[in-house]
């Protein structure tokens, strides 16, 4: 965000900022990033499926459609402005 500041944007009223995975420093006043959080827990759950089926034996790719997931809205995020 500061070098959309150094190169003169504001945040959020000229561009949208959004951050992934919603850390402790996200939620901090002074930042205020807007982000997407991921249940650490499911995604923990699922890597250790994937192992497991590897060691039984399992080969190639296996596809993991979704995980849930939440946008917390704060204040580097605004609507885009109407054409």
């Amino acid at each position: 965000m500061g070098r959309f500041r150094a190169a003169g944007l504001r945040v959020p009223e000229d561009i949208s900022v959004v951050g992934v995975d919603d850390s402790a420093l996200a939620a901090l006043e002074m930042v205020s990033l807007t982000s997407v959080r991921q249940s650490v827990e499911e995604f923990g759950l699922v890597a250790v499926d994937i192992v497991q089926d590897r060691m039984r034996g399992a080969d190639g790719p296996r596809r993991v459609d979704r995980l849930a997931t939440t946008l917390v809205e704060r204040s580097t995020t605004a609507p885009a402005p109407a054409p």
